[in-house]
């Protein structure tokens, strides 16, 4: 099963929608980084397992914000990826638009997690039936990028980065043996949930048989006390009749008291301790009733003395009452006296501007006039006039205006102290109305008082009493009567009390032997759960003893199965990484296997012949790269367990300066014969050795090549050539091409 077409829109660096043909033994990519051509890749793994491991694992890919498998400027629609894949069995069309999913298969249409299931087990992947989808999809992804496609930055992660264990459990998943594996987690599983059984049963037993050593402790203790008691009392059931009696005796006497006290032949300390409980309950309420009744015996007599006194109280407050309303009267006077100064006030205040406001002008307009007399002469009619006298009589009318201004000034003073003393006396008389409504808020709270202290008292009378309106003597004579009654209720009460708890421990002898029959049978059902438990322990301690065994046996066979596998893929590898010759001394790869805590691991190994060393701590990154891609290019050639034909590689001599790129190219070219090769590259000379070492060598073959050109807001622009099998010589001028 081989890529046809794969169709992308509004994912990653591609805007609008791009079809790319895949219908080629080899697709070479070719174009600067950041150009698109690892979102190729991205796009097949997001369409088939719904995420890719190469956004996986940090916190920016797990922000919900973070929206990075969407183009930043998409347009419209979400991100949708189509893939054909063609095959033997025919055409499977997976296509994934957003969080929707859609398989095109046999003229059929599955969506959903259905779908999803059914494209995985159509490629190989197979999972239990209850597995989770994402758990399942996670797996098969995981799987996917070791066994089908190998990314730029992941190169040397499989040699350096995981750990032995994790080593080897990626090869047993590359070699279909999951089903081992879960096997091993499920016996696992049931070996933990065993020994969390086998404890908690050793748990349950140690608290069951501390209860049952309880009980027996108990159990002698009660014996020793029944031998005592049949020691002293030789006939028992003498003795159980006359207490029995004494009880009888003891409730009649008490009956008024406690009327609804059951009597229990068969369990008569039952009968004792109701009784116990309902004279405590009587004894408490006559007590009550006493204190009561005492109070209002005390109170009574006063009764007269304070009606008299209330009578007192409310006359003053009316007294009270009266002088508050007539000084409220007086204080509503002085404010209308306030008011009607103050308006005046404001009166005479105006008219004081008013004059002051004239006489400025006439100061000003005789000052003038004044200023202007220079000659003896009429400045209009040219007569003859004295000057001294017409000069005296303008400063006689100039000083006449000043006598109005004082009178006004001495009228305002004079209303201004009689406002004062008005306020003043207003003062004095809302101080006498305070201490006047304090006095009579005082009588009122005297008055309350009294009438409640008379309220209770003759309250307390109806109760007590049938007739409360009788003289006092006979009243206090009542009063007498009933505090003597609920005395003799009270001792009554008490000494049923003391008779009841002095026969209670002769009552709990004689049901001692009842007691300790009830502990025999209860220590019998204790030993049998103990014993009950005993038995489950044994059993999960076995079973857990079991299940032990078969955990390391299929560890090992785990292990066997792997190293099997391994032991027959090491001639591929060891010849891939000859091939490639990643470092000029250590030509020989190998595999050495151990175990810690009964897991597998796997460690690689290079050799000269003598010197032995590990790679994953010595090999540089690119020596990595390349001891990765022989490992990768082996297992890719030699799977059989898939239906998918393909070898994805994402510019695989990016960042390395040690590796045989002719070597490489050499080997891929072998891969190519019977898969569908895709690589990337960035590189301009490694695409045009591509073109030329990897074209079609047999009739019906084809390499197609994309050159991802530009990049744009709307997308890459993708350049598509095809190079089909040609039989002659090569042209002249594709030689100057290919040499160029």
């Amino acid at each position: 099963m081989k890529l046809t077409t794969i169709e992308i829109e509004a994912f990653r660096g591609f805007n609008r929608a791009v079809v790319l043909d895949f219908d080629a033994d080899v697709v070479v990519l070719y174009g600067r980084n950041g150009f698109g051509k690892s979102a190729v890749f991205d796009a097949i793994t997001w369409c088939i397992f719904g995420s890719s491991k190469r956004f996986g694992g940090t916190r920016d890919y797990s922000r919900a914000e973070a929206h990075y498998l969407t183009n930043a400027f998409r347009t419209r629609g979400e991100e949708r990826v189509k893939l054909t894949l063609g095959g033997e069995l025919g055409e499977v069309i997976a296509e994934r638009k957003g969080n929707e999913f859609y398989l095109y298969i046999r003229d059929e249409v599955i969506d959903g997690a259905a779908g999803e299931r059914e494209l995985l087990g159509q490629l190989g992947f197979e999972g239990a039936s209850d597995e989770p989808l994402g758990a399942l999809q996670q797996r098969a992804r995981d799987s996917f990028s070791r066994s089908f496609l190998l990314h730029q930055d992941g190169m040397s992660e499989f040699v350096t980065a995981e750990s032995p264990r994790d080593r080897f459990d990626a090869f047993a998943e590359l070699f279909a043996l999951t089903p081992i594996k879960d096997f091993y987690v499920h016996l696992t599983t049931e070996r933990s949930q065993a020994a969390d059984q086998a404890e908690s049963l050793v748990r349950r037993y140690d608290v069951a048989s501390a209860e049952l050593h309880q009980m027996e402790r108990q159990l002698e203790n009660e014996n020793e006390r029944l031998t005592t008691l049949l020691r002293e009392t030789v006939g028992s059931q003498s003795v159980r009749h006359a207490v029995t009696d004494r009880l009888r005796t003891l409730l009649e006497s008490t009956r008024k008291l406690i009327e609804d006290v059951t009597w229990n032949e068969s369990d008569p300390l039952n009968t004792v301790d109701d009784a116990l409980l309902k004279l405590s309950s009587s004894v408490r309420e006559d007590e009550d009733k006493l204190s009561a009744l005492r109070i209002l015996s005390d109170r009574a007599p006063l009764v007269s003395s304070w009606v008299s006194e209330l009578d007192g109280i409310a006359a003053a407050a009316s007294g009270t009452e009266g002088n508050v309303a007539s000084a409220k009267s007086k204080i509503e006077e002085l404010d209308a006296e306030i008011k009607t100064l103050s308006a005046t006030l404001q009166d005479a205040a105006r008219e004081i501007g008013a004059a002051e406001t004239e006489a400025q002008r006439l100061h000003a307009l005789l000052s003038d006039a004044i200023d202007a007399i220079s000659t003896d002469e009429c400045p209009i009619c040219q007569r003859p006039i004295q000057q001294a006298t017409l000069v005296a009589q303008l400063q006689s009318r100039r000083d006449r205006v000043d006598p109005r201004i004082g009178e006004i000034t001495a009228r305002r003073k004079a209303l201004n102290d009689e406002l004062r003393a008005s306020q003043s006396e207003r003062q004095k008389e809302t101080s006498a109305l305070r201490a006047l409504e304090t006095e009579l808020q005082s009588l009122r709270a005297q008055g309350a008082n009294l009438r409640r202290q008379i309220d209770e008292v003759r309250s307390g009378l109806e109760t007590e009493l049938e007739n409360p309106e009788l003289p006092d003597s006979q009243i206090e004579a009542s009063l007498a009567e009933r505090i003597s009654k609920a005395e003799f209720s009270a001792q009554l009460a008490k000494t049923s009390i003391e008779g009841l708890r002095s026969i209670r421990p002769a009552l709990e002898l004689l049901r001692a032997r009842q007691q300790v029959q009830a502990l025999e049978e209860e220590a019998k059902q204790q030993q049998a759960k103990v014993h009950a438990l005993a038995r489950r322990r044994q059993a999960y301690t076995r079973a857990r003893s079991i299940l032990d065994d078969l955990v390391s046996a299929s560890r090992r066979a785990e292990r066997q199965v792997v190293e099997t596998f391994i032991r027959r893929f090491r001639g591929p590898i060891q010849d891939a990484y000859r091939w490639l010759a990643p470092h000029p001394l250590f030509d020989e790869l190998d595999f050495e296997f151990d175990d810690f805590n009964e897991a597998g691991e796997l460690y690689f190994t290079v050799s000269d012949g003598a010197t032995q060393l590990n790679p994953s701590t010595t090999f540089s990154s690119a020596q990595a790269n390349a001891l990765a891609l022989a490992i990768f290019l082996a297992l890719n050639a030699g799977q059989q367990w898939s239906p998918l034909a393909l070898t994805l590689i994402d510019d695989p001599i990016q960042n390395q300066d040690d590796v045989n790129v002719l070597s490489l190219i050499d080997l891929l070219r072998n891969v190519s014969g019977e898969r569908q090769l895709v690589v990337s590259t960035s590189v301009s000379h490694l695409h045009r050795l591509f073109l030329d070492k990897l074209r079609p060598t047999a009739p019906g073959k084809r390499l197609v090549a994309h050159t991802f050109r530009s990049l744009l807001s709307d997308g890459p622009t993708i350049h598509r050539e095809v190079i089909e099998f040609t039989s002659g010589p090569r042209a002249l001028d594709d030689l100057e091409r290919l040499s160029a």
